[in-house]
């Protein structure tokens, strides 16, 4: 398959307040009488659209820019913006590139020319663009073709009546579908007519009567012959289901019954999964399971009980009395529609003569839908006989049907229709007619554009937001077509939009708008809102939280947007306001409060809802699940149906987190009850059963499905792909590309999926999938803002979302290699200062949740019991507590704070940590290492004093924290010998007493005497005696006694230790353990940073070891240079033995000899700059492993 790029190139002309949308003049190309845009095809569809590749292709083409002149940088006025897509071969598609002036300026200057590919270039304005879209080439046809907005059918009432009706008792679970022959007739099968002649040919006489003809057929062959033929006529076990039953299955009626034998109903649940029981005889009925059933009343091939002859009818109440009873129930009490059923058809004349004595009674009379046969000229007397009997007959209206059919059916459903008859595709689209019509909106449509939308958006109003799949398909933004969910993400709009062709609302919104700049809307509870725009507020805030910020004209080739704006709602004290305000101590006493709840200013959903989502935010699982199941009761009671969904489905989103390790006010037996209970919940028989509309089930099925997430990972990968490519290509230099911003599309679907979540009060934000996303979105957000600046379409700062993701979801070990990885040095925020107070109030009102200050007597620190109480019980909200405080700790390591900020931060850190033991691991403290150490000449003397106060009392043993700490207050800090007996007495405290090293040059001269005396005696390995060095715990000239039992351990560790290949980072390869190398390198080290060369150990080292590298440089001098290994130099590169052996002529001859014949760039780099020059300041890592 072919792929077409095309360019619609275009120059605005004038812009006009009072309208829309600008105006433009396109630029054309003519080829004989046709018309074109400038186009490029290729051979294949790659794995995406090149962007810079087919842009240098329009510049070449129309000399946009000078070839000649590399530093030329006239360009488009904006990134191309994605237009439209067909599907044909070849596959096209359509970008616009608005040029800027200076393009401008050169097509007019060469265009009068009329020279070359002048002369068929042409300037079109939209209008006669549009008049010359019959003239435009058959493969750029698809550009011009536009949607249309939907328009109310033009049905009769009566029709329109009897849809309503149908669609009310689906709705309602009442709704049976009963099938005859005509509906299996596209699947090959013969109708009842075909089957009565083709058996009336075996047999003698002119029998008329088709019950008699198939038991003269029996009585004359037999039962075998005659089971045999029927098989053989109805092509039993040979026919494939069609897509009318496929589109029957789908309504999902209660029930379906068929007189038909076939098995095409069964195909579809076996392959799909549809609920249904099957009934073949009177025994499956008492025996179904589930409630819905597929009755074949006339009986199956394979039970070979199939009613067909004369006394199969006769005796029908006696050999299937159950299934008999179970259909006049069913007439009885559900909304009957026949199907495939014809005026003449002897089936139906039976059914209705076995129930008519319940037709007669006030009961809800079955439909009929009936094509009418213009040939019958008894059609109308058949008509009125039937609707004598009490049946209401629909009658298949052509125009009206295939005009709705036309704007309500999707891609796949017209290649379906092809399969069938004229008469199957007019049964398709009554069936489709059915699925689509939508109740509410067909009684909406007359109201005015403002009612429309208040009614049609407040249905929802049980829900926190709306899928916007949804949305698309509801009135009054409803299109001709079935909705494709196109929320408009363009970068240079910075608002989630959603585009109509309503000209009424659009009209109506502008008005509401008036002179500002967008509609402002305050929270719905807000009392200062007039009361005739309460509901219009109501709704329009329920479409902003679904994601909806703006309404915009489609098909505009550049849409103006009218926006809204959402006022904040700071002193909100919901749980969900809360959390978001990180006040994670206020969110827990008002779960756990007995008062009144606090409600949200932001939705009408259920206070429940809230509760019960604080309580599995703070890890309160059982809670969460009691919580919702007294919601469930409440809301069955009321008829919120939508409510009882949603607390059922976050219910069965709990069972993973109901672990008696993590639920500790129940025992296991309550647990297990717990369990059992939500695996019995069955979502698909709810949804199934609940009586709500077509558009408020399509949106719970959206949440049970979880589809937006689905569809918001595509979209999040394939941009993560693309940013990372373009990352890539800039990193790697000599690449130029114009965009588009792809982070804006990530960010955008990240945001709609997160609100989805939230203001649903859904539990999916606890699940790892979610999780991953989140890191995903926010790396890609990374790499892009890290990307080389001359990409114009990089992220240029950070948005509130991505912080608050950060925070709350990022896993705390990646974002800092991410951090690391694409040289992020500091984050730039949208509104920079007043992100950076919000990061400071929030940390602040996070950190403070875990601590309450006494300050009666003295000041104290208490632990906030509800807090820790939470600690204790949940370890969920105990690592989420770690990953936040974690994530702050990253953040304020990437962004500026003042040396106050710092000291308030350390200070509220200090005040948490000695109250609340979050951190358990060895290495749990690194981010508070990595805080402490960038920002320790902040510090102010005080919290240096309770940093060290706080380290010894509680994590002396901790690595993690007091080898950096004590590090950079002795190297970055200059402080030494600040700490006096008291501190050391504590110190003593520690039963491992070389923990204490790392404070050694913390202490005075008399404290380091008393400590060197007391671990002196317990040096009996080399391991403690080079940590004690690398601390400076004793020196060569002072403690020579120590070197030498250094030496003689080594002298017994190190026999016949041999030579490894070494790596470019001067590692050794496969080396199985290291502790000999490390005492090798560190004796070395001591050897040349002190001049010891002439000391005796050398000698017996020298004579231990096997390894020629060790040989050489204990004695550089006399070593024999043809045994010279080139790597060798790379585990040395040390600024003392450099400047020794960097004197050597032979060792100089040995590289340079070795790099002529095996270059390696790391060592060239040592000797030229090293070995060459004896420059020997390095940066190179120690080589001790």
């Amino acid at each position: 398959m072919n792929h077409l790029s095309i360019a619609i190139i275009k120059k605005q002309i004038v812009a006009k307040s009072n309208d829309f949308s600008n105006k433009f003049d396109y630029l054309v190309l003519k080829e004989g009488s046709k018309y074109k845009f400038f186009d490029y095809k290729s051979n294949a569809i790659g794995d995406r659209f090149r962007f810079t590749d087919f842009k240098n292709k329009i510049i070449s083409y129309f000399g946009l820019r000078d070839i000649n002149d590399k530093n030329e940088k006239i360009d488009f006025e904006k990134p191309p913006r994605l237009f439209k897509t067909s599907k044909n071969d070849p596959y096209a598609t359509s970008y616009e590139y608005i040029l800027s002036n200076e393009q401008i300026e050169r097509i007019d200057q060469k265009l009068p020319s009329n020279e070359g590919v002048w002369n068929n270039i042409v300037w079109l304005s939209e209008e006669e663009l549009l008049a010359k879209k019959d003239n435009w080439l058959t493969n750029q046809n698809f550009i011009f073709k536009t949607e249309t907005p939907f328009q109310t059918p033009n049905f009769s009432n009566k029709l329109r009546e009897s849809l309503k009706n149908i669609v009310e008792a689906k709705k309602n679970g009442k709704l049976v579908i009963f099938t005859g022959a005509g509906v299996s007739i596209d699947s090959g099968v013969p109708g009842w007519w075909r089957l009565i002649q083709e058996l009336k040919a075996g047999i003698d006489g002119d029998e008329e009567d088709f019950l008699k003809v198939g038991q003269l057929y029996y009585d004359s062959r037999g039962k075998k012959e005659y089971n045999s033929r029927v098989q053989e006529i109805l092509k039993h076990g040979v026919t494939k289901y069609n897509p009318i039953h496929q589109k029957i299955v789908e309504l999902q009626p209660h029930h379906i019954i068929s007189t038909n034998y076939d098995s095409h109903f069964e195909q579809i649940f076996e392959q799909k999964s549809y609920r249904y029981s099957v009934i073949k005889k009177d025994t499956d009925l008492p025996y179904s399971n589930g409630s819905s059933l597929f009755v074949k009343m006339h009986g199956d091939f394979d039970e070979r009980n199939i009613v067909l002859k004369e006394k199969d009818y006769e005796q029908y109440s006696e050999n299937f009395p159950l299934i008999e009873g179970f259909i006049k129930g069913i007439f009885a009490s559900k909304l009957v529609l026949f199907v495939g059923f014809s005026f003449t058809d002897p089936n139906l004349e039976h059914i209705t003569n076995s129930v008519k004595n319940i037709l007669k009674e006030d009961n809800q009379p079955p439909y009929l839908f009936i094509i009418q046969d213009k040939k019958d000229k008894n059609y109308k007397e058949r008509k009125r006989k039937l609707e004598k009997k009490g049946l209401i007959i629909v009658e298949y209206e052509d125009l009206p049907i295939n005009k709705y059919f036309e704007g309500i059916t999707s891609d796949e459903e017209s290649i379906q229709l092809k399969e069938l008859s004229p008469t199957g595709q007019k049964v398709f689209k009554f069936l489709k007619t059915i699925e689509e019509f939508d109740v509410f909106s067909d009684t909406i449509e007359n109201l005015n554009v403002k009612d429309q939308l208040i009614n049609s958006v407040l249905r929802f109003k049980e829900l926190g937001a709306i899928p916007l799949s949804v949305i698309e398909k509801i009135s009054p933004f409803k299109l001709q077509k079935k909705a494709q969910y196109e929320l408009n993400t363009s970068a240079s709009y910075n608002y989630p939009a959603i585009e109509t062709l309503n000209e009424d609302l659009l009209s109506f919104l502008k008005d509401e708008k008036g002179d500002m700049d967008n509609i402002v809307l305050k929270p719905i509870n807000d009392k200062t809102i007039k009361p005739e725009k309460q509901e219009l507020h109501k709704a329009l805030n329920l479409l902003c939280s679904s994601g909806v910020f703006a309404v915009g004209r489609k098909n505009d080739t550049s849409p103006s947007y009218i926006k809204f704006h959402v006022e904040n709602n700071e002193n909100c004290n919901c749980p969900k306001c809360l959390f978001g305000r990180f006040e994670i101590g206020n969110l827990l006493q008002e779960l756990y409060s007995t008062a009144s709840k606090a409600i949200c200013k932001s939705t009408n959903q259920n206070i429940g809802f809230e509760e019960a989502w604080g309580f599995q935010k703070m890890g309160q699982f059982a809670k969460a699940y009691f919580t919702l199941e007294e919601m469930k009761s409440k809301s069955w009671r009321k008829k919120e149906y939508v409510s009882f969904f949603i607390a059922s489905y976050n219910q069965t989103l709990l069972y993973p987190f109901l672990r008696s390790w993590d639920i500790m006010d129940l025992n296991e037996n309550e647990l297990e009850d717990i369990q059992i209970k939500i695996k019995k919940i069955d979502l698909d028989k709810i949804l199934f059963e609940l009586p709500i509309d077509i558009s408020i089930k399509e949106a719970l099925v959206a949440i049970k499905e979880n589809k937006l997430f689905e569809s918001s990972r595509i979209i999040i990968e394939r941009n993560y792909s693309t940013i990372k490519d373009t990352y890539d290509k800039y990193k790697d230099g000599n690449y130029y590309s114009m965009g588009p911003a792809y982070w804006h599309e990530a960010e955008t679907t990240f945001y709609i999926l997160w609100i989805f979540y939230k203001n649903n009060s859904l539990f999916n934000e606890e699940y790892k999938y979610f999780i991953d996303l989140a890191n995903r979105y926010l790396e890609s957000m990374l790499m892009s803002y890290s990307t080389n600046i001359q990409y114009k379409q990089k992220l240029p700062n950070f948005s509130e979302l991505f912080v608050i993701t950060f925070i709350t979801l990022g896993n705390t070990k990646e974002l800092a290699s991410h951090l690391k990885t694409y040289d992020v040095k500091t984050l730039k925020f949208e509104n920079n200062k007043k992100t950076l107070n919000n990061i400071f109030e929030s940390f602040e009102s996070f950190i403070t949740s875990g601590y309450e200050i006494n300050t009666i007597f003295s000041r104290k620190i208490n632990n906030n019991k509800l807090y820790s109480r939470a600690l204790k019980d949940s370890d969920l909200f105990k690592s989420k507590m770690v990953r936040s405080l974690n994530n702050f700790l990253v953040l304020f390591t990437k962004i500026d704070l003042s040396n106050s900020q710092v000291n308030e931060v350390l200070d509220k850190i200090l005040n948490y940590l000695e109250v609340n033991s979050i951190y358990e691991y060895h290495d749990s403290f690194s981010y508070f290492s990595l805080f402490s150490v960038q920002y320790i000449n902040s510090f102010n003397e005080q919290n240096i004093f309770r940093l060290l106060n706080y380290i010894v009392s509680k994590h002396i043993g901790t690595n993690s924290l007091v080898e950096p700490i004590c590090d950079a207050i002795i190297n970055k800090q200059g402080n030494e010998q600040i700490l006096g007996e008291e501190f050391y007495i504590q110190l003593l405290q520690c039963k491992d007493k070389k923990k204490i090293a790392p404070f050694f040059r913390l202490l005075n001269k008399e404290q380091q005497t008393k400590y060197l005396k007391l671990i002196k005696p317990s040096l009996d390995n080399n391991k403690l005696i080079q940590y004690l060095y690398n601390w400076g715990v004793w020196e060569l000239r002072n403690e020579s006694s120590i070197f030498d039992k250094y030496v003689a351990n080594l002298y017994l560790a190190c026999k016949g230790f041999p030579d490894y290949e070494i790596n470019n980072d001067g590692f050794p390869n496969n080396i199985k353990s290291t502790s000999v190398w490390n005492q090798l390198h560190f004796y070395v080290n001591l050897i040349y940073k002190n001049q010891l060369f002439d000391m005796e150990s050398i000698n017996d080292i020298h004579s231990s070891i096997d390894s020629e590298m060790f040989k050489w440089i204990l004695k550089p001098d006399a070593f024999d240079y043809s045994k010279f290994n080139l790597n060798w130099i790379l585990s040395f590169d040390r600024p003392h033995i450099m400047e020794h052996i960097g004197k050597s002529r032979d060792l100089k001859t040995a590289v340079k000899k070795g790099l002529s014949r095996n270059y390696n760039v790391n060592v060239a780099k040592i000797y030229f700059e090293k070995l060459l020059t004896e420059q020997v300041e390095s940066t190179m890592p120690q080589h001790t492993l």
